[in-house]
């Protein structure tokens, strides 16, 4: 049996170091701006003959096409993506007229232009939608676990459950700047989703343990019951992870861009969110009822 309870303080601190580095994180390095949120244009190419080899030669394409106010090259595999300030669909034409002037060939090429007004708009939306859905969710699992639930009060379910969403969206946000992803809608999305699947995990222990609650009828203590339950359904939260990180991966190898920082940031966060479903969200029942002296040690 998985002495979860038993060794909790444990994975108490091993959360609470990633957690506080996820947090000076945010609060000191911040995000790399994408234009999503902040604004701008940008151009993304794949070039046929790359004209960029080291710094020197990103110097000289800026200087060249200064008249567009370039801001950041970054590489994405094989392609470029150019930022420009500010930069309208008639300026786009120009660019690419002046990219064939000065000889630069590229195959593919795609724009993006999202005005400073909408993409502040959009942080502010994500916000709230990230907000909202860590609320809806915790009071949700205090509604479905309002019956059958004694010693343990549904409200508890509730708030382990928003400790753990909050645990793992913090987390999963030291992961995107540590590997310096860009904040995008795409990562925004990826986060709402990992909310979505760590409380499927969640809510398999729990309803164990509100069925074990049940037909021990006070015969077992409460960190016994936790722990049994979570013995007998780590193994299923286990596999359905896995299941999942394999198709991601698969499609991390197939695909190219920006869409593997993505890939990767739900990868992380799945993995993140079933360790925190069994080894943070089940203690914190116990450790809450225990606190209300609706437990027993």
């Amino acid at each position: 049996m998985l002495k979860v309870v038993e060794k909790r303080l444990f994975y108490y601190f091993f959360s609470l170091f990633l957690f506080l580095i996820s947090l000076y994180l945010i609060v000191f390095q911040g995000f790399i701006p994408s234009i999503d949120f902040n604004g701008g244009a940008q151009v993304e190419i794949l070039f046929k003959d790359v004209p960029f080899k080291d710094q020197k030669d990103i110097l000289n394409f800026k200087e060249k096409f200064k008249d567009f106010r370039i801001t950041e090259i970054l590489k994405s595999e094989e392609r470029y993506i150019i930022k420009m300030s500010n930069l309208q669909y008639q300026d786009y034409e120009r660019f690419l007229e002046k990219l064939k002037a000065e000889g630069i060939n590229y195959e593919d090429v795609n724009f993006t232009n999202i005005s400073p007004t909408i993409g502040k708009e959009l942080k502010n939306k994500a916000k709230t939608a990230i907000f909202l859905v860590l609320i809806l969710i915790s009071i949700y699992i205090s509604f479905a676990f309002r019956k059958n639930t004694k010693p343990v009060k549904s409200l508890v379910f509730g708030l382990a459950t928003l400790i753990a969403l909050v645990h793992d969206v913090i987390i999963s946000l030291g992961f995107v700047i540590l590997n310096k992803f860009p904040l995008e809608s795409s990562i925004v999305v990826a986060l709402l989703t990992l909310a979505g699947y760590s409380i499927h995990d969640t809510i398999v222990v729990f309803d164990r343990i509100r069925e074990n609650l049940s037909l021990s009828k006070s015969s077992k203590d409460l960190k016994t019951v936790i722990e049994e339950s979570v013995s007998q359904t780590m193994s299923r939260s286990i596999n359905t992870s896995l299941t999942t990180i394999i198709a991601l991966v698969v499609s991390f190898l197939t695909f190219a861009g920006y869409v593997k920082s993505l890939i990767l940031t739900l990868i992380f966060g799945i993995i993140i969110g079933t360790y925190s479903s069994i080894f943070i969200a089940s203690p914190l029942v116990f450790e809450m009822s225990k606190f209300g002296k609706n437990g027993k040690n």
